[in-house]
């Protein structure tokens, strides 16, 4: 205010008054101030009415001025408590202002409005203030939607008004000419609440605290700022530097400290599957903007410092905290616009977290966090086509301690993988196109096991991928969920371990190379809940894989202790067949038939110390067996070549069995080229007995068994040895099994059993191997079960082959009618039989004594007469040696004594009768007694008179019988016992002249 000093005012005048007082008449002070005719006069009353208008009119007039603008223009209430001017020092204050909103809502108030203008802006030509301040000033912000807002109504309301169309001319029109010494703002506070997310977000900022030096629109004027922002929280904004508005041009530092980010959930909930938020930014640069003479804002910011900690993101369906991160920092930052161009020396990423899942449909969680109304799908085409693209670059990316965690809830139960301790670096990152990017990778996988990558990728313009990849001990129950979708498998145990040369090309071949193991194998077949297969160490020295040729190859695969099992069950099934999981899909619908086929290439197969267990229970005898102890190769098998892989196979069956094979088969192709020959030495019958049981009936007790297999395939036909050597076999009771072929074994067995207790046996066997209907099973028996039959059927061909005798009637003996001695070839065929059943100690020789009562019966007749005959001649006479010797003349009175007694009612002279006709070489001559015919008569009407019962053909056979059972035993080398006459049987001779009886054969 202006304080009057009378004393000072009147000081001169009193003082001249007495130096003068001599000399001037003394005025009065009307005279001299008071007087209008006088300049004096009218300065003071100018200085009196500036000085009024100034401190009184003034604020008057600001307070009206401020009231009604916004009365009128705006249509809102305006307040301020107090205004005082200063007209002296051009100062302005004023307190209290508040503009309150058409519902009662205070919008923009302050609690000191300060400025002081300078009369300089006169020299300055601008607007010039020595200081412009503001103190408490608040500002609310509410958005009601997208486009409406507090201030877009007031503005909207402003623009409604008469003045509004002047009002813009005026701000179209340019900046001021305008200089600030001075300006600051202390203690500023804003009120945001923002309705548009589905939560509303309040935000409370300030305060707020702005200081800038030398603010002006001159040309090439430069300002010092400096700006502190308190937002919620402890978070601050920094800003300090210079500017000049004429043209833009700033260059400072900005900085944010703590800034939470907590607040940002409610916008990103309406575009994202989000329910909360937290994390915590620094940021600091030093920044350079200055207007371009093209129109354009450049923007550089140089040592670029972000820093974002403790974060954690929560969201998706069902609500997962999926995203965590202890830090991230960005260090070295650069970025030039509009070069586009950002660039950073560090990137550290601390401790990150993710968690993932699929959902039952197989959908991946994290692509809901795609957000729908992107910009990158908006699809707007104002986007200047011609702008230039980002150039990204990090020198150095650095994550450590990362962890990640994946469920699979596409299959039940579901699956579940988790990562940690990731360490993670690359160098020299950037998206410029042939950029190589050198990288190194580390991590754990699901507890103990660790993997890792170390190699170079090309992002730009097709990716591609060269290094090399690791794992150590990863453990194989990962596939478990996956496996028992499709297979009734359980991994218990098992590791991967490899190292392989990776590279993916930019058509997005694979090529795959290095070594990898499989230790500690073990699968149980969950159905029966028993070991299927495992190993304990599976080596591959070698591994490439060949995408552009299609070919995999793999070095020798070397098993330690590999363990399999196969179980046949009492329906006939596999252990192997029950495996699949009902309604897996057939796996070729899936599989992709394009392009050349495969080719595989495996550089042999070394076993060592494996083993194998066998059981059938479909068997009327359960039968199992143990192999230990395999060893052995297989030589290179490969798809591409006709060269068939060697296989040596060499194990223990049981507690002392052999098994050995060897040979030659196309592995991926046995039905074309397999030569194998199978070889078991020492194995016990006895543990075969659900076999014998199964297809013949009957156990075996004891034996041993010498078995050599040869199989040989071209193309899908089969030829097949198998050279069986038994020893010691002793078979044991019969089995009652409906379906078991009828087969003699006992007599085979003794028919096959040489003197040294061997059986050996060369069994052939064929078939093609194409027919769905073969079975390799079944074709052995085929002809086991052949072989016992022929053997039985023709035992006496056997016997003759052991004697290089080759005749089918070796076991046939003849005898002439009515008679029971042998003739020399049948005591021929004694010798032969004898010395072939010497090698067949176990088997004994049946005879049934034959006879043919029709061939039989009439020579017996005629031995009775003739023998009867013989009683009643002299010594002397002649013997009759069949039928024709009885017509001799000594005899035939002898026959007509014997028909009259007989059949005394019987005349003799009318038997001569009968037989007295002309003689043949004179037909009309004397008749005459024919002699011949007449004895013929009478021998004949006896003969049929003599009476052969059946007991008579009986006896013929039992003494047939003797007789041979007596050529067996006459030279005193054959066992009484082994030869057996087991009775009589009426048989048919084939020519009505022998009587043929065949041998039989049994075992003891």
């Amino acid at each position: 205010m202006l304080r009057w000093n009378s004393a000072k005012f009147l000081y001169p005048i009193m003082t001249t008054s007495n130096s003068e007082s001599a000399h001037i008449q003394p005025r009065s002070l009307q005279e001299i101030w008071l007087n209008p005719r006088r300049k004096r006069f009218w300065a003071i009353l100018l200085v009196l009415l500036y000085t009024v208008c100034g401190f009184f009119l003034v604020p008057v007039l600001v307070n009206k001025l401020v009231v009604d603008t916004a009365r009128e223009k705006f249509g809102r209430e305006a307040s301020l408590q107090k205004v005082r001017f200063n007209p002296y020092t051009l100062s302005l204050r004023a307190t209290g202002f508040g503009l309150i909103d058409t519902d009662d809502v205070k919008l923009v108030g302050f609690d000191e409005f300060v400025v002081n203008f300078q009369l300089s802006s006169l020299y300055h030509r601008a607007w010039t203030f020595r200081e412009v301040r503001l103190d408490g000033a608040y500002l609310y912000f509410e958005r009601f939607a997208l486009d409406d807002t507090r201030l877009s109504r007031l503005l909207a309301d402003a623009d409604s008004t008469p003045d509004a169309e002047e009002l813009h001319s005026k701000e179209d029109s340019g900046l001021p000419r305008l200089l600030i010494h001075d300006l600051s703002l202390n203690g500023g506070s804003l009120d945001f609440r923002d309705r548009v997310p589905a939560t509303p977000v309040d935000l409370n900022i300030g305060p707020i605290n702005v200081s800038i030096q030398e603010l002006n629109t001159l040309p090439d004027q430069y300002g010092q700022q400096s700006v502190m922002i308190q937002l919620p929280g402890d978070t601050t904004l920094k800003w300090q530097g210079n500017l000049s508005l004429a043209p833009l041009d700033s260059e400072g530092e900005l900085a944010i400290e703590n800034s939470h980010l907590s607040q940002t959930i409610a916008y990103l909930e309406a575009v994202l599957p989000l329910e909360s938020m937290n994390a915590t930014m620094s940021m600091s640069t030093r920044y350079r903007v200055k207007a371009r003479q093209d129109g354009n804002i450049a923007v550089a910011l140089d040592d670029l410092a972000v820093n974002v900690t403790d974060v954690a993101v929560s969201g998706l369906d069902p609500v997962t905290k999926f995203f965590s991160l202890g830090s991230l920092e960005l260090s070295g930052g650069k970025l030039r616009y509009p070069e586009n161009e950002i660039r950073f020396a560090r990137v550290h990423v601390s401790e990150p977290g993710l968690v993932a899942s699929l959902d039952q449909a197989g959908r991946l969680n994290l692509l809901d966090l795609k957000a729908e109304n992107s910009i990158a799908d908006s699809g707007n085409d104002d986007t200047d086509s011609a702008s230039t693209a980002w150039q990204v670059e990090i020198e150095k990316f650095v994550l450590d301690g990362g962890q990640a965690e994946f469920a699979d809830n596409s299959i039940s139960p579901p699956a579940a993988v988790s990562l940690s301790g990731l360490q993670f670096s690359a160098e020299n990152m950037g998206n410029e196109e042939g950029r190589r990017i050198p990288l190194k990778l580390d991590g754990k996988l699901s507890g103990d096991g660790s993997f890792g990558f170390a190699g170079e990728v090309v992002a730009l313009p097709e990716f591609s991928m060269a290094g090399q990849a690791s794992a150590s001990d990863i453990q194989l129950q990962l596939v478990q969920p996956y496996l028992q979708q499709a297979l009734n498998l359980r991994v218990e145990n098992g590791s991967l371990n490899s190292v392989l040369d990776v590279a993916i090309d930019a058509d997005k071949t694979l090529e795959i190379s290095g070594e990898l193991a499989v230790a500690g194998l073990d699968i149980t077949d969950t159905v029966q809940e028993e070991k299927l297969l495992g190993w304990d160490q599976l080596e591959i020295d070698r591994f490439e894989l060949d995408g552009i040729a299609r070919k995999l190859r793999l070095s020798s695969m070397k098993f330690e202790r590999p363990f399999g099992r196969f179980k046949i069950y009492q329906d006939m099934t596999t252990n192997l067949s029950g495996l699949a999981v009902p309604g897996t899909p057939d796996e070729n619908d899936s599989v992709d038939t394009s392009g050349p086929a495969w080719a595989f290439v495996i550089g042999g197969i070394n076993i060592n110390d494996a083993s194998m267990d066998f059981s059938d229970l479909s068997l009327p005898l359960p039968f199992a067996t143990h192999i230990t102890a395999m060893d052995g190769t297989l030589s290179t098998m490969d798809t591409s070549s006709s060269e068939p892989s060697n296989i040596r196979l060499e194990g223990q069956v049981d507690e002392y069995g052999l098994a050995r094979i060897e040979g030659a088969m196309s592995v991926f192709e046995p039905v074309s080229d397999t030569d194998v020959t199978v070889e078991f030495r020492n194995l016990l019958m006895s543990n075969l007995s659900p076999y014998s049981a199964q297809f013949a009936g009957q156990k075996i007790d004891e034996g041993k068994l010498n078995l050599d297999l040869e199989y040989i395939i071209k193309k899908g036909q089969m030829q097949g040895s198998n050279q069986m050597i038994l020893s010691g076999l002793v078979l044991g009771d019969k089995v009652d099994n409906p379906e078991a072929a009828s087969l003699p074994l006992g007599l085979a067995v003794a028919l096959l059993t040489d003197s040294n207790g061997v059986i050996d046996i060369d069994l052939p066997v064929q078939g093609d191997i194409n027919d769905p209907e073969f079975k390799i099973g079944g074709v052995i028996w085929k002809a086991f079960s052949g072989l016992i039959t022929k053997i039985v059927s023709a035992p006496f061909r056997l016997l003759g082959n052991l004697i290089g005798v080759d005749s089918e009637d070796l076991g046939q003996f003849q005898f002439l009618a009515g008679r029971s001695d042998l003739t020399p070839p049948e005591l021929e065929k004694i010798a032969q039989l004898q010395q072939a059943l010497q090698q067949r100690p176990e088997l004994r020789i049946e005879i049934k004594g034959p006879y043919d009562s029709e061939v039989d019966t009439p020579k017996l007749q005629f031995f009775s007469l003739r023998e009867q005959v013989v009683a009643r001649l002299d010594e002397e006479a002649a013997n009759p040696a069949d039928e024709s010797g009885m017509l001799d003349e000594e005899i035939r009175s002898v026959l007509e004594l014997m028909l009259v007694e007989r059949f005394p009612e019987q005349s003799l002279s009318d038997l001569k009768a009968a037989q007295t006709r002309p003689p043949l070489d004179d037909p009309e001559g004397k008749p005459v007694l024919d002699d011949l015919a007449y004895a013929a008569e009478l021998r004949d009407r006896l003969l049929a008179a003599e009476v052969i019962s059946t007991q008579d053909l009986e006896q013929l056979a039992n003494n047939r019988a003797e007789t041979i059972r007596s050529a067996f035993l006459a030279d005193g080398s054959f066992a009484a016992d082994r030869v057996v006459v087991t009775g009589t049987a009426e048989t048919e001779s084939d020519d009505g002249e022998w009587v043929v009886t065949e041998l039989g054969v049994a075992a003891d």
